[in-house]
């Protein structure tokens, strides 16, 4: 995610963005498919297949990015990007945890901190 390396970084934010694919090839659906899966091949006579790809803002529950790539069925794109999206809302936390983890290692440990008093 490149919106975690802007936040590790300090660049200030409304929100981090957590992504996810779904790829649907006839009856078979991916979701954030390996590249063999991603560039599987579509059946002959197979009327779905195609990509669906999801950016989304979890604390704010808005979406900040849609692409569809192939041909779906309405039904087949919506219960996508709902799938989608459910994946983002699950990788949320453990995006909260990775930048946490890493804000506690870069935050220098002062006498205060550890209840040593201050050496001036």
């Amino acid at each position: 995610c490149a919106s975690v390396g802007l936040a590790d970084a300090g660049v200030m934010m409304y929100d981090v963005v957590a992504g996810c694919s779904m790829r649907q090839c006839g009856d078979d659906q991916y979701l954030d498919p390996s590249v063999s899966e991603e560039f599987q091949h579509e059946e002959q006579g197979t009327a779905e297949h195609g990509m669906v790809t999801v950016g989304l803002l979890p604390s704010l529950n808005q979406v900040s990015a849609l692409v569809l790539d192939g041909h779906l069925q309405q039904q087949t794109a919506v219960q996508a990007v709902k799938s989608c999206i459910s994946w983002c809302h699950g990788l949320y936390p453990v995006i909260k945890d990775c930048l946490v983890t890493s804000t506690q290692r870069n935050i220098p440990t002062t006498g205060r901190q550890t209840g040593q008093p201050d050496a001036n």
